[in-house]
């Protein structure tokens, strides 16, 4: 009776989809099949099927929304199976597309990860543990000590597979895509939004949904951030950064975390550059100077030189950042005497905690979060 409904389904999806334009009665189909799959909370496996048949003529136009509503509800696979039936034609279509397209396609991988760790994870889990109990007993013996962890219509009809593999390697493999549409787009505000809405979950994906790891940003993506023109980037950026410091605290702790310890002090050290880096650039004026650390600013002094920007160790500071000098301008304009020529040089000493509070005032509490999380203050600086 499934393969039946599932070959009239594929059929009808066919026929309706794939060999017309779009049309008021497949759109109609479409609506009809997310509200069951979102009663379901589960995509139905022939409806990946035909998916997968189906992104490798799609145009990115005919049914968009709907198309990637279901891509959103995919069942967890080997990252291979998945990257070649799906990702890798929406990859194609993502770098020749515009903008707003770039923006959808971001907000469902955002949607797709939360399935997978909300959803999908935990349903695997019930039919890998299910599956050794029947393998143990008979079927009999089964259905009456064990509850049924999945219906049959969801089995998952392939080999064994590491379920948090698939989750990692989906993670890279949006970020890589991430920091090349960053370039290409020159770091559009919208999509630098829902890049971060992305990172956002995935700096706490160990602390809220019990995954036991967590992956940083690339570099590309973490310095176009905290160096953009846009505060809100810049912001949210320090803000992510910051929460992964408690994330790595508790995946120390972690017993399930200890089998990779090699692969997470690798992301610490990793971290701690950041952290360095954008720690110098804001508070501690250091942004050029000479380290033996790895940073983005080791650069021969004869280069900085050649800028002939006037103190450019403290050009990214709190004040001079061309993303919050103007948050500097209106301070200082609010607590300086009317008719004082301001500049950012007069935030400075105790000032520079007053400004941090505006800063906070103002929705830019990233940056305030980060300060008071990895920099120590003294009581007169």
């Amino acid at each position: 009776m499934l393969q039946r409904l599932s070959l009239w389904l594929f059929q009808v999806l066919s026929a309706e989809i794939t060999a017309e334009d779009e049309n008021q009665q497949g759109v109609e189909l479409l609506q009809l099949l997310i509200n069951f799959t979102d009663f379901l909370q589960v995509n139905i496996p022939v409806c990946e099927t035909w998916l997968a048949d189906y992104l490798l003529t799609w145009n990115g136009l005919d049914y968009r929304p709907y198309i990637l509503r279901i891509f959103t509800r995919c069942r967890i696979y080997q990252f291979q199976k998945l990257n070649d039936l799906i990702l890798e034609p929406l990859r194609t279509l993502f770098f020749c597309s515009s903008v707003f397209f770039k923006c959808q396609l971001a907000y469902c991988f955002t949607e797709l990860l939360r399935n997978y760790v909300i959803l999908e994870l935990p349903r695997y889990r019930g039919y890998v543990a299910m599956k050794k109990v029947r393998q143990a007993a008979s079927v009999q013996a089964a259905d009456h000590d064990v509850d049924d962890a999945w219906d049959p219509l969801y089995e998952y009809h392939e080999e064994h597979f590491e379920a948090l593999q698939t989750i990692q390697s989906l993670i890279y493999y949006v970020d890589k895509v991430f920091a090349v549409g960053l370039q290409q787009e020159r770091d559009n505000s919208l999509l630098m939004h829902l890049v971060l809405s992305f990172y956002e979950m995935v700096s706490h994906i160990h602390t809220k949904y019990n995954v036991p790891f967590t992956c940083l940003p690339c570099p590309g993506v973490v310095y176009r951030a905290v160096f953009s023109s846009n505060a809100m980037a810049c912001s949210r950026m320090c803000s992510i950064i910051a929460r992964y410091r408690n994330e790595y605290s508790s995946l120390k702790q972690s017993s399930e975390a200890s089998n990779n310890m090699s692969d997470l002090s690798k992301q610490v050290t990793a971290l701690n550059g950041y952290i360095l880096d954008i720690s110098n650039s804001l508070w501690r004026h250091k942004a050029f100077t000479t380290s033996k650390t790895p940073s983005v600013f080791n650069m021969p002094t004869e280069i900085v030189n050649a800028t002939q920007v006037n103190l450019p160790n403290g050009s990214f500071s709190v004040h001079n950042h061309i993303a919050l000098v103007g948050y500097a301008r209106r301070f200082l304009v609010e607590t300086q005497p009317e008719g004082k020529r301001v500049h950012p040089s007069l935030i400075r000493g105790n000032n520079r905690d007053t400004y941090l509070e505006f800063l906070k005032t103002e929705r830019v509490d990233g940056v305030v979060d980060f300060i008071s999380t990895f920099i120590k203050r003294s009581s007169n600086n």
